[in-house]
């Protein structure tokens, strides 16, 4: 656990370093995944020259006729750095021989791009309701609630990382291994 955390803490002094080189690919994928919205219109992400302290991206939001309906700026730090640092951290201080553990970072990042594929979708279309509501109360609400557990939510990447971590570490056989190793001497042999 402590080379967990070592690990984490390493990836997020990291982050000041990496935020410059990490915000135009995060902008031209979103760009591509994200350009045309469905009805709601278009989104054009850039990166912010120069970028605040606490904001990277630029979100300008544009109606399906054509008109402008804002611009938002928002921090890659806590959308995408803090859960593939967290996911990383777990994997890098798990003890997996290398092949094994290579996979489990290489599937395990896919999956956590996919979450921070979602969060940036959460992200977009509750921008998008703002400005331009077309959904029911109802929907509303459930968007609403989903955004603010899986994006606003202080560190609500952390389950996530958690939760992709052990489906990528761990295989059925680990866990009884794990518990068998750690209970005391003659446990086994006791029945207790």
């Amino acid at each position: 656990m402590l080379l967990a955390v070592a690990v984490y803490a390493l990836l997020v002094s990291l982050w000041p370093a990496a935020r410059h080189a990490l915000t135009p690919p995060y902008c031209a994928v979103g760009n591509l995944l994200f350009q045309r919205f469905g009805s709601y219109g278009t989104v054009r992400l850039t990166a912010l020259r120069p970028a605040p302290e606490d904001r990277e991206v630029q979100a300008r939001l544009t109606a399906a006729a054509g008109r402008m309906k804002g611009e938002v700026s928002y921090s890659l730090r806590e959308l995408m750095w803090a859960p593939l640092a967290s996911f990383l951290a777990l994997a890098l201080a798990t003890p997996l021989p290398r092949r094994r553990l290579l996979v489990a970072v290489g599937v395990g990042l896919v999956l956590m791009c996919g979450y921070v594929t979602l969060r940036t979708q959460l992200k977009l279309w509750t921008m998008f309701e703002q400005a331009a509501p077309r959904l029911s109360e109802g929907r509303r609400a459930a968007l609403a609630t989903v955004h603010g557990a899986l994006v606003e939510t202080p560190g609500s990447h952390y389950t996530a990382a958690i939760l992709v971590w052990a489906v990528v570490s761990f295989r059925r056989g680990d866990v009884a291994r794990l518990l068998a190793a750690s209970a005391p001497p003659g446990a086994a042999a006791s029945g207790g």
